[in-house]
């Protein structure tokens, strides 16, 4: 057996054993990692991971140490039930923190999921509902929360904020986010927001669109603001977005009631698609007070985390069909899989799809040693 380096086994080597002295058979580190390169290499069943190890025993044993054989598929769905979730998040968290270089752009997107199937109503269990963090300039999830409801978000926000070093990083949020006590959190971690605005905010959302209209009428006469735009032009639809970004706030009484506020953001998106042509606008608060080409990328960017982060995790494990429910596994599955999509989207030498991705790592042991940095 290799040497056990690298920050998997440093980071998760250490996480509580929930199992009685009685039960522990097997190693838990060894069955973290069983579980982890089955995921890697598309793997979606408690069987199938099983079934992984026995085909790929003599090379697992390079880097685990297996004293009593291939663990069976009840022992390791056994182990995802009991596995403390908080402990195993903060354990990604700082595996993140030891693989990942230097944020470059410095923004974090901040976006809830819900895993449909891994409610039941017969059993009146609600479907897991986990607030992510996502790193655009790196395509990594930086850390999670599990809550019970997408309406939990609220207060789930502010514990995965503390969760991260947000110093220096520009935070966006959908409405669903803005609350003073997000805005609050984010400024007193030394972070910067930048939050979307809708109707939940009723008199901060009429205050915004007021003074972006008037701002309209007026041709922005005597108003500070900064303005750019860009055009997109894909399959046959034609997007041009316009932003508008001004730090004239200082009568708005809305405004005041909330920290480090410095800022608003219009977004006027006009799409043409064959004859149809639509119009809309969205309005942000931002503690930012200039830089709009950077405020304008976090924009575009955050829904990046749609098709980066929620539909690869659909599309390419499963999650939305999982029905692992039980205690803590739809959870502790949750952030295994996580683990998995980063180490997939850190490694850039192959340049393919994630399912592509997998399907090598699947086939060839040598690209799954690379992709793991053995």
């Amino acid at each position: 057996m290799e040497n056990r380096s690298g920050a998997f086994f440093e980071t998760f080597g250490s996480i509580s054993d929930p199992r009685k002295d009685i039960n522990k058979k097997h190693l838990l580190i060894d069955m973290l990692f069983i579980t982890l390169c089955a995921v890697i290499t598309g793997m979606k069943s408690w069987e199938a991971v099983e079934d992984y190890a026995i085909d790929r025993e003599d090379w697992l044993r390079q880097y685990i140490e297996l004293p009593n054989g291939i663990p069976s598929h009840d022992a390791i769905r056994y182990l995802f039930l009991y596995l403390n979730p908080n402990e195993f998040n903060q354990a990604l968290i700082k595996w993140v923190e030891a693989i990942t270089p230097v944020l470059q752009e410095k923004h974090i997107a901040i976006d809830g999921k819900t895993s449909r199937r891994s409610g039941s109503k017969t059993r009146k269990l609600k479907p897991l509902h986990t607030v992510s963090a996502w790193s655009s300039s790196v395509s990594l999830v930086l850390g999670h929360v599990h809550v019970k409801e997408k309406s939990n978000e609220i207060t789930a926000i502010p514990d995965l904020i503390d969760l991260l070093d947000v110093s220096g990083c520009l935070i966006t949020i959908d409405a669903m986010g803005c609350q003073k006590k997000i805005a609050e959190k984010i400024i007193s971690n030394s972070g910067n927001y930048l939050i979307a605005v809708k109707k939940n905010q009723k008199f901060l959302y009429e205050e915004i669109k007021d003074f972006f209209d008037d701002a309209i009428e007026t041709k922005f006469n005597d108003m500070k603001y900064e303005h750019c735009q860009d055009i997109e032009k894909d399959h046959g639809r034609i997007e041009k977005r316009s932003y508008y970004l001004s730090n004239d706030i200082h009568d708005l009484f809305e405004a005041k009631k909330w920290i480090g506020l410095k800022s608003l953001l219009m977004l006027v998106s006009k799409r043409k698609i064959g004859k149809k042509e639509s119009k809309e606008k969205r309005y942000y608060i931002c503690s930012c007070e200039d830089d709009i080409n950077k405020i304008k990328t976090a924009t575009r960017n955050h829904w990046g985390v749609e098709n980066s982060l929620h539909w690869v995790l659909d599309m390419s494990f499963d999650e939305d069909q999982c029905r692992k429910r039980m205690k803590n596994s739809a959870k502790n599955i949750s952030t295994i899989r996580k683990i998995a999509l980063n180490i997939l989207k850190s490694e850039t030498s192959f340049k393919a799809s994630m399912m592509r991705k997998m399907s090598k790592a699947s086939r060839n042991p040598a690209y799954l040693e690379k992709l793991l940095q053995l």
